[in-house]
């Protein structure tokens, strides 16, 4: 016969924390306090109440005192028991489930606006006394098969954590039924804890496929009994054990079935899972085929009851199991989730860790629209960390939107071949800048087509880049290229790209020389002979008191006669085949044209500035 073992069977997250914390906790204090049972689970108590840390019922806390260490439980404490602790000295530590912190904060939320606050479930349960505290005066329990107390008043309804999905959807829908009816706004929010979620679909697939199924834990466990509902609806050969000899009185049943099902709840122990699996295997004389899954792996506390045999030590046993799954929750890491649930305020995602995320609705979306129904139960998404807080990690959507986006832009700059990058960074050889995902190098020599004397004049500058040739960027090695990328490992992550200024100014360059000729050749051709030479004069001549245009003009060749006579005169001992010309611009409207004639200019023709993009560069260069 085979024993299935479920994947996600015993702790969870949230419990190995409480645990591990209340371990450590005593071991650090010697003595310490749990207000009501840690989790609802009568061997983990035990356990606890060895090491160390103590269970007081939660009546008994007023007799605290202060100094004395207590730890408030998983399913959480009232807002009020809480506040009264602190206030009298007792040092106080919060294992309060995530995902449950997160039910108070949105039941204080939702009170705050003065809605009403209906939280479905069991009354008597600790998680449900506690939640309803948080609400105040505006809040009422309800059952989850009572009709729904909504008034008048806008209507926030919140759910057990453990509550069955199933149920969650009924009275989803009859509160939307109500709110059309009525034109009340009732708000729905799915606060069910998805790994709560993960065990009873696991376990309602588990009990379609096998003969039997064996749920493990606590009676008192409100997560066990619902995981054993779940079951025994798809299943009638399903039974309830919530120790190793009442698991061994009901697995006589095995002999005649060819499988069963191992399912435990969140509260339920590691060592009681591997002890209940060895106890069957050893009274099936080995006939059972055991197919473990990742839960011995996750969850290696490990007691033998029957040797009598305590753990080392329960720091060492939680070790491995604490540290599976949990995130590093850095700030500024994108990590991925599932949406839990979203509402008013903002969207709950399980991101794997011991804590859960918030993404607040300010940061939802890049342009503030934000609509809880885009986001459903399930779905895949993509944020960045932005803040650690006790109850929850604070995540933001918009940010990693914001970097995608940015991306984008940067393949498109990249793919039109020319893009404006400000450099803001001075390195070994040249300056850095970021362009999306992309770090770009620019080396010294490709800042411009002259030398540049001091890199940091260019800090802050934003230049006009194109990406360097393969062949090129080769060359640059000597201008710190091994050093950009060595240097700064982080940046080595990302795409590397080497980036020049020089080449589009040289490609420029070339461009106005190609006009220029054009514009030389349109003027040489002007005197139809090969045997001229124009010298150009980058002088602009202008008399403000000078009402006489050719008494100007003939003042501006008369100064170049004078400042530039032997010049010419050389020029023609040197080449006496060739007529000088020479031109300068007057007036910045008019360029003139003047000949040598050996021994002073003569005026020989005025052409408008404006017929030629050559006269316009030479009237630049003068005025600058």
């Amino acid at each position: 016969m085979k024993v299935i073992l479920a994947k996600n069977a015993g702790f969870c997250n949230g419990v190995k924390s409480a645990v591990n914390q209340a371990v450590s906790l005593a071991e650090k204090y010697g003595k310490i306090y749990t207000l009501g049972e840690l989790v609802h689970n009568e061997n983990v108590t035990d356990f606890l109440n060895r090491k160390g840390a103590i269970c007081i019922k939660i009546e008994d806390a007023c007799n605290l005192k202060k100094g004395d260490v207590a730890l408030i439980r998983a399913h959480g404490i009232t807002k009020q028991l809480e506040e009264e602790l602190r206030d009298r000295g007792v040092v106080l530590f919060d294992a309060t489930c995530p995902v449950v912190k997160r039910n108070q904060k949105i039941a204080e939320d939702r009170a705050k606006t003065g809605d009403d606050v209906i939280i479905v479930g069991d009354k008597n349960h600790d998680e449900v006394i506690g939640v309803a505290s948080y609400a105040g005066e505006n809040c009422k329990m309800v059952s989850d098969t009572e009709e729904l107390p909504i008034g008048e008043k806008n209507t926030s309804i919140l759910f057990q954590t453990t509550i069955l999905p199933e149920k969650f959807e009924k009275i989803e829908e009859n509160a939307k039924n109500f709110e059309k009816k009525h034109h009340n706004l009732v708000g729905i929010f799915n606060t069910i804890c998805y790994t709560t979620k993960v065990k009873q679909d696991e376990a309602r697939a588990l009990a379609e496929k096998s003969d039997a199924v064996l749920v493990l834990g606590s009676r008192t466990s409100a997560n066990t009994k619902r995981l054993y509902e779940v079951a025994k609806e798809v299943n009638s050969n399903t039974f309830f054990a919530q120790d190793a000899n009442e698991a061994l009185n009901q697995t006589k049943f095995i002999k005649d079935i060819q499988s069963v099902s191992i399912v435990a709840g969140a509260s339920t122990p590691p060592w009681l899972i591997q002890e209940v699996t060895r106890l069957m295997s050893e009274t099936q004389k080995n006939a059972v085929e055991t197919v473990e899954t990742e839960v011995k792996n996750e969850a290696t506390l490990q007691e033998q009851p029957v040797e009598e045999k305590e753990p080392t030590t329960m720091a060492d046993l939680l070790k491995s199991a604490t540290s599976v799954g949990y995130t590093n929750y850095k700030v500024g890491k994108r990590i991925k989730g599932k949406v839990i649930s979203a509402g008013d305020s903002g969207i709950y995602v399980a991101i794997g860790g011991k804590k859960d995320g918030f993404i607040d609705k300010s940061e939802a979306s890049l342009d503030g629209n934000y609509n809880p129904a885009d986001f459903k139960e399930g779905d895949e998404i993509q944020a960045t960390i932005l803040a650690v807080n006790k109850e929850y990690v604070s995540l933001s959507k918009k940010d990693v939107d914001a970097v995608r986006l940015e991306e984008a832009e940067a393949e498109k700059a990249l793919a039109q071949g020319e893009f404006s990058l400000t450099m803001t960074e001075v390195v070994k050889g040249g300056l850095r800048g970021r362009l999306g995902q992309y770090t770009i190098f620019v080396p010294a020599s490709q800042i411009r087509m002259g030398y540049v004397s001091n890199l940091e004049d260019y800090k802050g500058k934003t230049l006009r880049l194109t990406l360097m040739p393969p062949k090129e960027k080769e060359n640059t090695e000597a201008e710190g290229e091994e050093n950009a990328q060595s240097e700064d490992k982080p940046q080595k992550k990302s795409r590397y790209l080497f980036a020049s200024q020089r080449i589009i100014l040289e490609r420029e360059k070339k461009e106005k020389e190609d006009v220029l000729e054009k514009d030389v050749s349109q003027i040489i051709k002007i005197f139809e002979t090969k045997k001229n030479i124009m010298l150009f004069f980058p002088y602009n001549f202008n008399f403000d008191s000078n009402d006489n245009f050719e008494q100007g003009r003939k003042l501006a060749i008369d100064g170049l006669n004078a400042d530039f006579k032997y010049l010419f005169q050389y020029r023609m001992d040197r080449l006496p085949e060739y007529d000088t010309y020479v031109s300068f611009i007057y007036e910045k409207e008019n360029f003139v044209i003047t000949k040598w004639t050996g021994d002073k200019l003569e005026f020989v023709e005025m052409i408008p500035v404006y017929r030629s993009s050559l006269y316009c560069e030479l009237w630049h260069i003068a005025e600058g």
